[in-house]
């Protein structure tokens, strides 16, 4: 997912986005924080987190858990 288009699609909680990972492709320069703010923005309700964290400078896939999808994140980080 390039996060230019996650930045300019509009998406609301309950519009096909459930809970569960959303797996995006952080851009460098983006901390993993910085992805988490953006779709928590963009999601307007379910709980937003992330598992693991990739360097600002690095490029690569970001698992974001949504909604219940967080609990999991003890077991993806064993």
């Amino acid at each position: 997912m390039d996060m230019t288009a996650v930045a300019e699609t509009p998406v609301t909680h309950g519009a096909g986005i459930g809970d569960g990972i959303l797996n995006v492709n952080k851009p460098a320069g983006w901390t993993s924080h910085d992805v988490v703010a953006k779709i928590r923005g963009l999601l307007k309700g379910p709980k937003v987190g992330h598992a693991g964290t990739l360097d600002p400078a690095a490029t690569g896939v970001l698992p974001i858990l949504v909604g219940r999808g967080t609990r999991i994140a003890e077991y993806l980080l064993e």
